[in-house]
């Protein structure tokens, strides 16, 4: 196994140096024309890798460490080069630490500012009125677009990186997309793969959202009033400087796109912060839930255990039956008798909480369905998905219930929109 094998996204020769030098996407910052890799270099079994952008760089070994949190005996045996290291010293080599995160030199802030502020005045003028016009179609306000200093080039939107007062990387979300698909390109220089956007934000024993994007954070930030940042990717920002200012919030709530390299990133922050735990968007990204009107704050809430007052779970301690009797009237609580009244007393919390699916509120159960969209889900599966809303058969009689209902698809997923439920 080479590097080649492990690097994620589309790679093309482009020489024959040591022995065929492939260029294709950084994993760390994103670039996609200054990342070359060799698996065949000469002193090297498993291949080595460069980005002249960020100036990432190893061999096989140290590529699978840093994707998988392997040790060396076990990168190496994955690898192929175990037979070259057990028994020896090199068995128990200690990885070196991350490269130290800094901030580009001072030249190149001073030019990538005067950018940025061409970009802003731009976005505020009649040429930007069509980005500026997809931005609030995304659902940020201009307020939040202001504060966020975003503005639009020829390319595409730009996003500054402050930290400190200091600018770390410009990022492009690209008008059109590159040949490979991707959609975001760093300003050459940036220090995008090593930083950690918002991490101003981050508050001793206060609470922190970490998702992938810009979008995705300043959304969060917009729709819930908590401290949210962005590792600018999936592989962004692992460097100790954010480990450490991390490790001082109270919760870390790791949002990362809800799609399978989502859920591999997040790896990386829950075995590196205590405090950090998985919390998927409800949509695919926290920036398609403002877009469709959720409620950022609830999500938020629900992640860290919390439950504000809403319609359906006011303060007057009102229990879901009597809430659902208000509603609706005595007969149609009677129709829910179909189940025992344990499942009924669950799926009476599942409607109270107010969950939602892709946008539309579960407002009504009627003859045995949840209504949401248009899909059947038995009702084994419906149990099941009650079993890990709640933590478990028991969790329903748990005395925080209400905190953890919320949960929409934190233990299954995808969430089926419709709940076809057969009568006991």
């Amino acid at each position: 196994m080479t590097v080649l094998d492990l690097l994620p996204g589309t790679f093309r020769r482009v020489a024959s140096l040591n022995g065929g030098e492939y260029a294709g996407p950084c994993p760390w910052c994103g670039g996609d024309d200054r990342f070359v890799a060799w698996p065949s270099h000469p002193k090297a079994d498993t291949g080595r890798y460069w980005c002249r952008r960020c100036e990432e760089g190893g061999d096989g070994i140290d590529l699978h460490r840093f994707l998988h949190g392997s040790t060396f005996a076990e990168a190496a045996e994955a690898m192929g080069a175990g037979h070259r290291v057990k028994g020896t010293a090199c068995e128990a080599r200690l990885a070196p630490p991350p490269p130290i995160a800094e901030p580009p030199p001072d030249d190149w802030q001073a030019a990538a500012l005067a950018y940025v502020e061409r970009c802003e005045a731009a976005l505020w003028s009649d040429a930007g009125a069509e980005v500026l016009d997809y931005l609030r179609g995304r659902g940020l306000t201009d307020e939040t677009i202001r504060a966020a200093r975003l503005g639009v080039s020829r390319r595409g939107i730009t996003f500054p990186w402050f930290i400190g007062g200091v600018l770390w990387a410009v990022r492009l979300r690209l008008h059109e997309p590159m040949p490979d698909g991707a959609r975001y390109l760093s300003r050459k220089g940036s220090k995008s793969g090593t930083a950690l956007y918002g991490a101003d934000l981050i508050r001793f024993e206060e609470p922190v959202v970490i998702v992938e994007g810009e979008l995705d954070a300043l959304s969060v930030r917009q729709g819930s009033g908590f401290a949210a940042v962005a590792t600018g990717g999936t592989m962004g920002a692992h460097r100790l400087r954010w480990i450490a200012k991390l490790a001082a919030a109270s919760n870390v709530l790791v949002s990362f796109d809800a799609d399978p390299p989502g859920e591999e990133a997040s790896a990386y922050w829950l075995e590196n912060l205590a405090a950090a735990h998985r919390w998927r968007p409800y949509w695919g990204d926290p920036s398609a839930m403002l877009q469709d009107g959720a409620d950022l704050r609830r999500w938020v809430l629900a992640g860290l255990g919390r439950v504000e007052p809403t319609d359906a779970t006011e303060a007057d301690e009102r229990t879901p039956a009597e809430v659902y009797r208000a509603t609706f009237g005595e007969d149609e609580l009677q129709r829910l008798d179909v189940w025992d009244a344990e499942t009924r007393d669950r799926i009476l919390w599942l409607w109270a909480a107010g969950v939602r699916h892709e946008g539309v509120l579960v407002d009504r159960i009627d003859a045995g369905r949840l209504r949401v969209a248009d899909e059947p889900m038995s009702f084994a599966e419906f149990e099941a998905f009650l079993d890990a809303l709640t933590d478990g058969p028991e969790g329903d009689r748990a005395p925080d219930v209400r905190r953890r209902i919320p949960l929409v698809c934190d233990g299954i997923r995808p969430l089926i929109p419709l709940y076809e439920l057969a009568a006991a």
